[in-house]
């Protein structure tokens, strides 16, 4: 049996997620718009939000994505729908409501692509919790292309480097753990086949095989398997390539 060697590292990535999040927690006042002024000094946007955040504590999410739909609709700034949104999705997030802070940091992104600069630093909190959510969702990658557009923006508060420090470390961390698994040349048939284990990020281990097909071994399994198992067939296929030439 062969095993492939991670990468060590310390981090605690629920310390860290715990860190984006409370971070974002509230309006994103410093990086609102493009020009540098604070939306919420706006009194219709101030009272938006106000509206929005007492129906979250009431539990009425539907209820306050449709007064920001219909806001929208009747004019309310953009920027000002995207900040609130962002603000929801954090909210939603240290409650665990991952799936939905997805959407709604996707929905605020989307809203800022539209009313400001690409490398604008309001996208910098959207950005942060869409890149948190999904890696909780478990999509190692696309939690990767988040983090590395929020990696372009300007980061000029201690505590913005900090986040994206730990969010580095906290990706590494589960990208290197991807090295980390077992394999096992199966014998007696006429195929040549390999079963594989590999850790989640939880240490759940999540067992599949392997098929040579061609020059490439390909996936082979009965189950749903992650997508970012999938993602990573190409180091699987180097390294029982490699055990195989060394074999």
């Amino acid at each position: 049996m062969a095993v492939g060697r991670p990468r060590q590292s310390n981090l605690r990535p629920t310390n860290v997620l715990r860190l984006v999040l409370l971070c974002s927690v509230h309006f994103a006042l410093d990086t609102a718009s493009a020009q540098g002024t604070n939306v919420l000094d706006n009194t219709k946007c101030a009272r938006l939000g106000d509206t929005v955040i007492q129906q979250l504590k009431t539990n009425r999410f539907r209820e306050a994505e449709t007064v920001l739909s219909a806001s929208l609709a009747n004019g309310a700034e953009p920027v000002c729908v995207a900040t609130i949104f962002i603000n929801m999705a954090a909210t939603l997030s240290l409650s665990g409501g991952f799936a939905e802070a997805e959407r709604l940091a996707e929905s605020s992104i989307r809203l800022l692509d539209s009313s400001t600069a690409p490398d604008d630093r309001a996208l910098l909190r959207s950005l942060q919790i869409l890149s948190a959510a999904r890696f909780e969702l478990r999509k190692t990658g696309q939690s990767r292309q988040a983090f590395n557009r929020m990696s372009t923006l300007a980061m000029e508060r201690p505590e913005d480097r900090a986040v994206a420090h730990g969010m580095s470390g906290m990706l590494l961390q589960v990208e290197g753990r991807l090295r980390e698994f077992n394999f096992r040349k199966v014998n007696g048939l006429h195929e040549e086949l390999f079963t594989v284990d590999v850790s989640d990020d939880r240490g759940n281990r999540i067992m599949f095989k392997m098929r040579k097909d061609g020059n490439d071994w390909v996936i082979v399994t009965d189950h749903p398997i992650p997508e970012w198992v999938r993602g990573s067939s190409s180091r699987y296929n180097e390294a029982i390539e490699e055990e195989l030439r060394v074999s």
